[in-house]
């Protein structure tokens, strides 16, 4: 199965374009202040800035490496996934992941990823291969960072995947539940939307007072400086550190991506 990486418009699930990160990166930067910013912020910035096709930062916070990213793990996906592979999505939300509006810099991606390893051993088939990323969403209702785990999960089914249930079981505060389970189509659309999305590390903040109201929809909104702030610092760190994976390999196949250069090049780069 070939997954959707078109190289003439670089164009990645939804369209996700080379220009729609650039034009991401300059929103990023933009938003704080020309002066008095936060000193650990201004070092961010000038990562940004500096990033380029020979010497690329690799941060979560920069949009145009997870776009780079992005595209290597599709490729690295034609092979490990092949095409008979029933894949799942999974979203795994919990209370014990949730912070207050300054407190994000608690919430340690990788406390995360040891925990639901041993969960996943533990609950699934030996056999059982997945990969995913740890993000941080800030919700208005319940004013907290809502850190949350999406993973693609093969290698077992839909009853087996259920066994999580005993680990997140019911609803959170806000109404959603604490594990969802999903069939990926098998086309190469879904699929690449869906792996694309797992690791997109673009979601800062979402209105949900109208989630409960018929036909209404989350609304994506820039943050405040404080809270963009916050979320900022805490993807200034490579995109390996967000990463989780299992039974794919030494290093996985997620790392190895987060850790290369597609083509060594991006050819359509434009600082």
């Amino acid at each position: 199965m070939s997954f959707i990486v078109s190289d003439s418009k670089c164009a990645i699930g939804e369209g996700y374009t080379i220009d729609k990160a650039l034009n991401e990166r300059s929103k990023r930067i933009g938003y704080f202040p020309q002066e008095g910013c936060d000193p650990q912020v201004e070092a961010i910035i000038k990562k940004l800035r500096s990033c380029s096709d020979d010497s690329p930062c690799k941060l979560a916070a920069c949009p145009i490496c997870v776009w780079n990213f992005q595209r290597t793990l599709l490729r690295a996906c034609e092979k490990l996934l092949g095409g008979s592979e029933k894949l799942y999505f999974v979203t795994i939300t919990h209370p014990r992941l949730w912070y207050k509006r300054r407190c994000l810099s608690d919430f340690e991606p990788r406390k995360v990823v040891l925990t639901l390893r041993k969960q996943i051993q533990r609950k699934l088939p030996l056999g059982v291969r997945a990969f995913g990323c740890v993000e941080a969403e800030y919700n208005n209702v319940v004013r907290r960072w809502v850190g949350h785990v999406h993973l693609i999960v093969f290698g077992c089914n839909r009853k087996e995947l259920e066994m999580l249930r005993e680990l997140y079981s019911g609803k959170t505060a806000t109404g959603g539940t604490k594990l969802k389970i999903c069939r990926i189509k098998h086309s190469n659309r879904d699929r690449t939307k869906v792996i694309t999305y797992t690791c997109k590390f673009r979601t800062y903040f979402r209105d949900r007072r109208n989630e409960n109201v018929k036909n209404s929809k989350y609304i994506a909104q820039r943050p405040s400086v404080i809270l963009h702030t916050r979320h900022m610092l805490f993807l200034a760190h490579p995109i390996e550190r967000f990463l989780f994976s299992i039974n794919l390999g030494p290093r996985g196949a997620l790392k190895r991506a987060a850790a290369s250069q597609i083509d060594r090049k991006w050819s359509t780069y434009r600082p």
